[in-house]
């Protein structure tokens, strides 16, 4: 079944002519508002088939006086394996045109915890993908042996500097970890501003 990229605005009707599923967006989660237009993050439930699973979303609507760019649309990101609620959260740069949005997703067994986490900013033109990053723990057995950990996304927070940070709880320790602790928080330097399409984290710092 064909999916839509999720670097692009679309409509509900559009989106399920693309797919052929019924879509339903649920109420967001959390918005913020730039120049009169505002984006929502949130999900949706979609039946496929003989399972349910949730389609994170950016919604982009309006208000009286926003510019002419910003018309009401979608951004759905389909993820067949997540039979659980995501997580989700969005930031604003403080004074720039830019948002990134983020989501934990789960495991197909629902016994298990949320997995990874999902970071994008997206253009709020045109919804292209400028910068995609994701955050997977693993546990180390052995001296050589990794096994999948797990990632629950809090909260996601831009400054001034285009700098990104992103809180959560975790099982296992990601790459470049210190600290110890079930807690943590990824900062990446200057994201907005990266020119690689897929930045890591400048630091991650394990808490209790």
């Amino acid at each position: 079944m064909p999916e839509p990229s999720p670097s692009e605005w679309l409509s509900v009707s559009e989106w399920q002519a693309r797919t052929g599923m019924p879509l339903a967006p649920g109420a967001p989660v959390k918005s913020v508002e730039i120049w009169r237009c505002v984006f929502a993050v949130g999900y949706s439930s979609v039946t496929a088939e003989t399972w349910t699973y949730h389609a994170v979303y950016v919604s982009r609507t309006p208000l009286k006086g926003a510019p002419s760019w910003c018309t009401e649309g979608f951004i759905f990101n389909s993820n067949p394996n997540d039979e659980l609620e995501p997580v989700v959260d969005i930031a604003r740069h403080p004074y720039l045109p830019a948002i990134v949005y983020a989501y934990s997703t789960h495991s197909w067994a629902s016994n298990l915890p949320p997995n990874s986490i999902t970071i994008r900013q997206v253009s709020v033109v045109n919804g292209e993908t400028l910068h995609l990053s994701g955050l997977l723990p693993y546990f180390l057995f052995d001296g050589d042996i990794y096994r999948r950990g797990g990632a629950a996304l809090e909260s996601v927070a831009l400054d001034a500097f285009g700098t990104l940070t992103v809180t959560g709880q975790k099982s296992g320790a990601f790459d470049g970890e210190v600290g110890s602790g079930p807690y943590f928080t990824a900062t990446y330097a200057g994201f907005l501003f990266d020119p690689a399409p897929g930045p890591v984290p400048s630091s991650v710092v394990a808490h209790e």
